[in-house]
């Protein structure tokens, strides 16, 4: 049993879509186990942006090539006020920013502390119930062949890149079982979304934190497979290597599935990933999302 459980898609047609170069398709899965709260939320944009900043005269040729995919999961601590709000608002904030898509870093760094700063001045007002919210988040964009992964806290993600395993975030997930190289990459930062009584203090402070991401950018190649991003409460209870045993055996066996199917079918192994984790123990919330890429044009 794995308690209440909760998707933020409807399985369908519109978890996949077929660009000029390649193909993206995704599910997600979350469960809240026996916590009495959800506070994760997902946040999938396959053609971001596409209404904002293509005009009437772009050739229907070049649509496809301007236009970005965003995944988002946004994880709540001390409730699920913080990690709503940036569900709501950082993917927009995100895309009005003057340096999106030309430098994504930056746009990152940017959209972090503006919506921050926007979240912190709203608990101030609101009850004390909410104040001292918090969440982490992984965004990242994928534009054109590369992937831009940002990160606040404990939310990672893994990239499949032919037979070996990638980790997009430093911290807890590490491949083996080499504890000193996980001490190596831990992040010395702090790292958090509002929870302003943290936000308060001393960034020299060991208890400050700072809402500034580690990005990572990652060049796409022809032999990139999947992404998987997962919560802190997921990583806690299944390991990289166990993930990718899942997904490879299960995307095995559907190698073939029409575009259409896709999505539905990536949500059914989410769900299969939430149930390993809940049969190694897990008891609380628990979310996923699984992408998938298929091309034969990138690097």
């Amino acid at each position: 049993e794995m308690g209440k459980t909760f998707s933020n898609l409807i399985p369908g047609p519109k978890t996949t879509v077929i660009k000029n170069n390649y193909s993206i398709s995704y599910g997600d899965f979350k469960t809240l186990g026996e916590d009495e709260t959800m506070v994760d939320f997902a946040r999938i944009e396959l053609d971001y942006g596409l209404n904002d900043y293509i005009d009437m005269d772009t050739p229907v040729e070049d649509v496809d090539k301007e236009h970005a995919a965003f995944f988002g999961l946004f994880c709540g601590n001390r409730g699920p006020f913080c990690a709503d709000y940036y569900f709501r608002n950082f993917h927009t904030a995100l895309l009005k920013n003057h340096h999106f898509p030309e430098n994504l870093p930056i746009a990152f760094n940017e959209t972090y502390e503006e919506v921050d700063t926007h979240f912190l001045n709203l608990v101030r007002t609101v009850s004390d119930e909410h104040l001292f919210s918090g969440c982490a988040a992984l965004c990242s964009i994928l534009w054109k062949d590369v992937l831009c992964v940002s990160y606040v806290g404990d939310v990672s993600a893994i990239l499949k890149r032919g037979n070996n395993i990638e980790v997009l975030s430093d911290g807890k997930l590490i491949i083996g079982d080499n504890d000193e190289e996980e001490i190596l990459l831990a992040d010395p930062v702090g790292r958090g979304l509002g929870s302003l009584d943290y936000k308060s203090k001393d960034l020299e402070s060991s208890n400050a934190i700072t809402e500034q991401p580690k990005i990572e950018i990652v060049p796409l190649s022809n032999d990139c497979r999947w992404m998987l991003i997962g919560s802190w409460g997921f990583w806690d209870y299944i390991s990289p290597q166990e993930a990718d045993d899942l997904i490879t055996r299960m995307l095995v066996q559907e190698e073939n599935q029409e575009p259409e199917e896709r999505g539905r079918f990536l949500y059914t192994v989410c769900i299969e990933l939430i149930a390993k984790c809940s049969e190694n123990g897990s008891d609380s919330c628990v979310s996923c999302v699984l992408v998938e890429f298929k091309s034969n044009n990138f690097i």
